[in-house]
């Protein structure tokens, strides 16, 4: 288990805290009108707030490679809480020994015991604990005896729609970039640390920075417009990206390769983040090195048009 303080100036939890549990995987409208409400209750009690999250997810332990394949890795879900003005992420590995925990052993031990609860937030069908005994009413009950209070948060729909990572996950499978942005109240986005590649592109004049991406993730895939931001820094980049196999070159692994207009400098070793914009083409396997070239010199002029329209 540990513990992350995304807010330098959060108050100590021995104070108290507000809490609300779950996986939060891809921190979309759902989670986000949830935290708000939360975020209220933590201003409105003068406690800091925490979210519970576990690692990896439990389905990715019980299912195994049956389990629905992630919206956002650890680091990319605990910047979109930090960005949100969440104080704490207290992430708990998930482990079968974990999963035996019996709900009011979690609740004492780890929610009152460790995190000092004083209010804690969960949706309308939250179960936790072994066999998944833990509810709303046991919640209820131990509040009572632990001097917590308990809120239920209903399913969050948005113009008839309800909002839910499943959901965004089958937008995912469909490459519906808008829908996308839509139920994640942002542009979908991939982080990642800038590694060596193959430097083909370099020897064309033009340079890309590689990022290899999880096989567990859930992603888009194909040519994109983009925006990029280096992590630490304030300037936005715009470029295009290739996420994908890279067939024509008999690539094995799963890369996002992206070109950033107007830049200059090596970006190896460091974070970005890739927003994806608006969808070029899929991507595809070319008879030779010389068309792959020709269609990214065509990828680009396209995408600085996509940019000169939308700008």
């Amino acid at each position: 288990m540990k513990l992350f303080k995304i807010n330098p100036t959060a108050k100590s939890l021995e104070q108290g805290s507000v809490l609300s549990i779950g996986n939060f995987d891809g921190v979309h409208l759902g989670h986000q009108a949830l935290l708000k409400f939360l975020l209220q209750k933590s201003m409105q009690l003068g406690l800091a707030s925490v979210v519970v999250i576990f690692e990896p997810h439990p389905k990715e332990l019980f299912l195994g490679h049956q389990s629905p394949k992630r919206i956002y890795n650890l680091r990319e879900k605990i910047i979109q809480l930090k960005r949100l003005g969440v104080d704490y992420v207290f992430c708990i590995d998930f482990t079968p020994s974990f999963a035996k925990t019996h709900p009011e052993q979690f609740i004492q031990n780890t929610l009152v015991q460790r995190l000092y609860a004083r209010f804690i937030l969960v949706g309308h069908d939250f179960h936790f604990g072994k066999d998944r005994l833990g509810n709303q009413h046991l919640l209820q009950k131990m509040g009572q005896a632990h001097g917590f209070e308990l809120g239920i948060f209903d399913m969050y729909e948005l113009l008839g729609q309800r909002i839910s990572s499943t959901g965004v996950r089958d937008l995912l499978v469909k490459q519906d970039v808008k829908n996308i942005s839509f139920c994640l109240g942002r542009h979908y986005s991939i982080i990642g640390r800038v590694i060596y590649g193959q430097k083909l592109a370099r020897l064309w004049g033009i340079p890309t920075a590689n990022i290899a991406v999880n096989p567990l993730k859930l992603t888009l895939s194909g040519v994109f417009c983009v925006n990029i931001k280096i992590c630490g820094q304030e300037q936005d980049y715009q470029g295009v990206a290739n996420i994908g196999y890279r067939p024509t070159v008999d690539g094995k692994k799963l890369f996002l390769e992206v070109h950033l207009f107007n830049f200059s400098g090596s970006l190896y070793g460091q974070f970005i983040e890739v927003s994806f914009l608006n969808k070029l083409r899929n991507e595809q396997k070319f008879a030779n090195i010389e068309e792959l070239r020709k269609q990214i010199e065509e990828d680009i002029v396209c995408a600085k048009h996509y940019f000169s329209q939308t700008n």
